[in-house]
């Protein structure tokens, strides 16, 4: 078929993340296509023409992307457990299945799944990191796996090192692996002798740590609503170099794409992020969608977004649209958090008070009043007629405020 010409000569390519950067400070988010699917795309990987998404209970799709204006479902495969993150390495599709342990797919040329081996692991694989013939599997029950992936036919377990908190993603760099974890920060491991890893040093809690993506000499992750940044060339002894707080909390995946960092979200859409300069990570753009994002996979050319609804998003650069303004009478220092209802968005800021905006006209943003706080908001959300906020450095530091009548 003519529309797999472009698969069969470029899907055991580099994947997506090696191809040249686009210039995401001119790129508007646009959707330019989508297509629906069985179920939420949990993760995404590209390579050339063909992208893969990981559907939960219903296995892996496989899509061709030759031309981002239409892509096509091109197969539709079951998976042992559950299909949750995804690894493209060397014509093969690993599979992180949660209980179902690690399936790896060999792939046919024209980018389609081929024999399944379904590897059993301990616990409840939910990320993976391939190294140097080894295979490094985040345990959502608590623990780092490694495998024997020499010989990628005949995978067998290496060593596992425990761990009391869900490990959530994992990244590696050579012989060091990076695990984050569900709201303890991040782990530093030492696989130099794979049969017995030990952890080198912990990076504080940096709360709901999300996927670890590295550069040639730093790593970057999103955690609770913020960018960090870290200086890895001695990548047992990472030093933090840079933080940028989002205000935004409910990350959902995160990738990297040469010195742009994407971003999707729950209720939000996207965003990304300039890393230029590790010291100093600057938002550029964000940007909502009609559905909760649940994934994201950045090429050159578009990006590919997973929903809740049960489909894959494509956003390309688009036009220039002029973005409306909202005009503040006193000085802020800075806007650390921000929480929205119908209507209506609650802006926390520094010195010490919240910002009610009406936004019934999201073209025409009003200030409907402000709110003093005993202290700078770091985070918040909104139920009903209230706000509850966390407060920078306060012993009892949660405090709520009723907006039932914004203008009072």
């Amino acid at each position: 078929m003519l529309r797999l010409s472009c698969a069969l000569a470029l899907v055991l390519a580099t994947p997506v993340h090696g191809q040249t950067p686009v210039d995401y400070h001119d790129f508007n988010f646009a959707e330019t296509a989508a297509l629906a699917l069985q179920s939420a795309p949990l993760d995404i990987v590209a390579a050339g023409g063909v992208a893969y998404a990981a559907l939960g209970d219903s296995g892996v799709a496989v899509i061709d992307i030759c031309d981002l204006d239409a892509p096509v479902l091109l197969q539709s495969a079951a998976c042992p457990g559950t299909a949750w993150r995804l690894l493209l390495e060397d014509g093969r599709l690993w599979v992180a299945a949660r209980t179902g342990g690690v399936v790896v797919y060999d792939l046919t040329p024209t980018g389609e799944l081929g024999t399944a081996r379904q590897v059993p692991v301990p616990g409840d694989a939910g990320d993976l990191a391939l190294g140097t013939g080894v295979l490094y599997v985040a345990d959502r029950l608590g623990g780092l796996h490694l495998l024997d992936v020499a010989d990628p036919a005949q995978p067998s377990l290496l060593s596992s090192l425990a761990f009391s908190s869900p490990g959530y993603a994992v990244a590696c760099r050579q012989t060091t692996v990076y695990l984050t974890f569900n709201g303890v920060g991040v782990a530093v491991v030492d696989a130099a002798d794979p049969h017995a890893p030990v952890v080198a040093a912990t990076l504080g809690d940096w709360g709901w740590a999300r996927q670890p993506l590295l550069s040639q000499d730093h790593m970057f992750f999103f955690s609770s609503g913020r960018v960090t940044a870290w200086d890895i060339s001695q990548p047992l002894d990472p030093e933090l170099t840079g933080v940028k707080r989002t205000g935004i909390e409910s990350a959902t995946d995160c990738a990297l794409f040469g010195a742009t960092m994407v971003i999707s979200y729950y209720g939000l859409g996207v965003s990304s992020f300039d890393l230029n300069d590790p010291t100093d990570p600057r938002l550029i753009k964000v940007a909502g969608l009609p559905d909760n994002a649940s994934s994201i996979c950045p090429l050159d050319g578009g990006i590919l977004v997973g929903d809740m609804s049960g489909g894959l998003r494509i956003l390309g650069p688009g036009q220039s649209v002029p973005m409306p303004r909202l005009s503040l009478t006193e000085t802020i220092e800075s806007i650390s958090c921000v929480a929205a209802a119908p209507g209506l968005a609650v802006m926390g800021c520094e010195p010490a008070h919240l910002k009610l905006v009406d936004l019934d006209d999201p073209a025409s943003p009003v200030v409907l009043g402000s709110v003093d706080l005993p202290a700078n908001p770091e985070s918040m959300c909104i139920l009903g007629d209230h706000i509850f906020i966390c407060l920078m450095g306060v012993a009892e530091n949660g405090c709520v405020v009723d907006i039932s009548d914004p203008m009072a």
